[in-house]
């Protein structure tokens, strides 16, 4: 059953591109930066209550940073990498990983926004949400950092799997 697995991940993993990773992280990082601002919108503007405006924007921002924490399972077994350029490759994937900590740091700071927005009474299922969307934030955090503890080790295993 493992070497049937192992074989599906070499099938399925694709030719490592820094541009177009970057451009689709950039991307789902602007739409997870615009997430609180839209919450505030819908609460100020559009009348919706605030638990809902957290709830929404808070689940959509989530689901967008998801694919930046799951950085290292793609390292591992999700690109392919070249061998003959291994140093430029740890250099590309360290900048995405620091781009991708940077943003989810960011991210985390803007949706505690509720605590922000004028005319607004904290209410106690607002402030669990938050929490529970703040330690999502942190467990991606986690998960960003160890990527970036391992990166060396994780291409080197991931070039001589894919080169065999």
């Amino acid at each position: 059953m493992e070497e049937e697995i192992a074989e599906f991940e070499k099938r399925w993993a694709k030719p490592f591109k820094y541009r177009q990773t970057i451009v689709l992280y950039s991307i789902l990082i602007v739409i997870a930066f615009a997430m609180p601002f839209l919450g505030g919108y819908l609460y100020l503007q559009a009348d919706w209550w605030m638990f809902f405006c957290v709830l929404l924007c808070g689940v959509i921002e989530l689901l967008c940073l998801l694919p930046l924490s799951l950085l290292n399972d793609k390292i591992k077994s999700g690109w392919k990498f070249d061998p003959n350029d291994v140093d430029m490759t740890i250099k590309q994937i360290r900048i995405i990983i620091w781009y991708s900590i940077t943003g989810v740091t960011i991210a985390a700071l803007l949706s505690c926004y509720p605590f922000i927005i004028p005319h607004y009474k904290e209410n106690l299922l607002v402030i669990l949400l938050v929490a529970f969307i703040l330690i999502i934030h942190i467990g991606y955090l986690c998960e960003l950092i160890g990527a970036l503890k391992n990166v060396d080790k994780s291409i080197k295993s991931n070039i001589s799997r894919y080169n065999n």
